[in-house]
Parts: C-alpha cells; structure tokens; sequence
C-alpha cells in the first residue's frame, strides 16, 4: 500500500476482491419495510463510501492531511448517486 493508505478501508481493488472472496456473500445495499420505504443496509453503504474515498486519495496520490475532506466528498457523492435511484432512509 502506497504511503499515508493507512486506514482498513483504503485497500486495492485487487484486494477487495480477494477479501470478499473469503467473507461470507455480499449483503443487499437496500431492502423495503412493509409500509413500501427503502432502508439502506448501512455496512454496504460504508463499503461503497470507502471504496469511493480511497479513489479520491488515490488520485492525489495519498497526500496526508485530506482524508476526512475524501470521506464527506464520496458520502455526499454515495447519497447523491443513490437518491437519484430511489427514495431511501438509513434507519
């Protein structure tokens, strides 16, 4: 991993793909109540955001110091992706 990568999240796409390949299957994003409301599967969220936010230091190549300004853009840009699709609450 390449210096200033230290967090879990920020792994390669190889590397994600050989660690779901040893966990257990890959859990919805979303599921529905019975009054019709989407609920999104908040493990899978954070999965999708912190995918996201290591691309985005990885294209300022890991300089130190911006993590939490790459974790808010790729949250705000996950939640604007996903409401594009459908309506959806986290709890």
């Amino acid at each position: 991993m390449k210096q200033g990568a230290t967090k879990p999240e920020m792994q390669t796409a190889a590397e994600t793909r050989r660690g779901q390949e040893r966990q257990e299957p890959s859990k919805p994003l979303a599921g529905t109540t019975a009054s019709g409301q989407t609920i999104l599967n908040p493990e899978k969220l954070h999965e999708l955001v912190a995918v996201a936010a290591y691309y985005r230091a990885e294209q300022r190549q890991f300089a130190p110091g911006l993590e939490l300004d790459d974790w808010l853009a790729a949250e705000a840009e996950t939640l604007k992706q996903l409401a594009g699709r459908t309506k959806y609450t986290t709890s």
